[in-house]
């Protein structure tokens, strides 16, 4: 019975967080990866978040480098959205970090 509830909230979180990846909410997005290691799927969360990042630097890409520029510009812009995207997610994963209590 536990096990069913589990998957079900599974089910729903994933749904939520692929819909606020839709809507490009990004309080929803961390509202929802922030939930997962909570029921012990840390990695089901981290693999939806990577995949949302690489989509939006992926673009982030495309774009720049459709912009005659130098190709520095272009990995400087990149190194940036990654800063922006992962950075406020940063503090979740040093809080969940076995070593967290060393620091």
């Amino acid at each position: 019975m536990l096990a069913n509830a589990k998957t079900k909230l599974m089910e729903i979180i994933s749904t939520e967080f692929e819909s606020a990846v839709q809507r490009q909410s990004e309080e929803d997005i961390t509202r929802y990866f922030k939930l997962f290691p909570l029921l012990g799927e840390e990695q089901v969360g981290l693999d939806k978040y990577s995949r949302f990042v690489c989509n939006i630097v992926s673009g982030k890409a495309q774009a720049s480098l459709a912009v005659p520029r130098k190709y520095i510009c272009a990995c400087f812009d990149m190194q940036s959205s990654i800063k922006v995207l992962v950075c406020p997610n940063q503090l979740t994963a040093v809080e969940r970090s076995p070593y967290a209590d060393d620091a």
